[in-house]
């Protein structure tokens, strides 16, 4: 994390606001714009639980709309628990969908 900061800083120091991970920006006409830095699996998270706030937390719509299947989404949301990056009234329940 501290090489990344390094790397993406403006000036040859790094500071606090480095310690903050860059994240995905939400426009009014729904669009998702993500910031150079993100990592791929901020990107995959961000994506994912942005797609499940549009679809009211659905998961099988959400999984429709990404193209996968409703157990990924599953595995991923509780990966993303196990840590830490969500809540248990993110995750859901199966009855969700």
């Amino acid at each position: 994390m501290v090489q990344r900061a390094y790397v993406l800083a403006a000036e040859d120091a790094i500071g606090a606001q480095a310690e903050a991970s860059p994240t995905a920006i939400e426009r009014s006409d729904g669009s998702v714009t993500f910031q150079v830095g993100m990592t791929f699996d901020e990107i995959e998270r961000e994506m994912l639980l942005k797609t499940l706030a549009h679809h009211g937390n659905n998961k099988r719509q959400a999984a429709r709309t990404l193209g996968i299947t409703t157990k990924t989404i599953y595995n991923r949301l509780l990966r993303y628990r196990s840590l830490g990056l969500i809540g248990d009234e993110q995750l859901g329940s199966e009855d969700d969908d």
